[in-house]
């Protein structure tokens, strides 16, 4: 198999952990190595999962991983940026 894309989460809450963890867990193509979550009980959860550090927000993530992708799993209100129409604006 090819080299796995490592794949960083941000947001452990339905989504991304019930949606997105679910199915990266499964799918031998992806690495999760990190995820970030404000919730301690949801960080353990990740590090029990997929044995991969964790941190307290995204931000934190982001400056000491370096994945190959990172999703996004947050609820949009804590996002920078706004919903604008057609598209989305930063």
């Amino acid at each position: 198999m090819s080299r796995q894309i490592r794949v960083g989460i941000a947001g452990l809450g339905r989504s991304g952990f019930g949606i997105h963890a679910e199915y990266l867990k499964t799918d031998p193509r992806f690495l999760v190595t990190a995820a970030a979550d404000e919730l301690e009980e949801r960080r353990k959860d990740a590090e029990q999962l997929f044995h991969c550090r964790t941190f307290r927000n995204h931000t934190e993530m982001l400056a000491a991983i370096s994945s190959s992708t990172q999703l996004q799993a947050v609820f949009t209100g804590r996002l920078p940026w706004k919903r604008s129409r057609p598209a989305w604006t930063f």
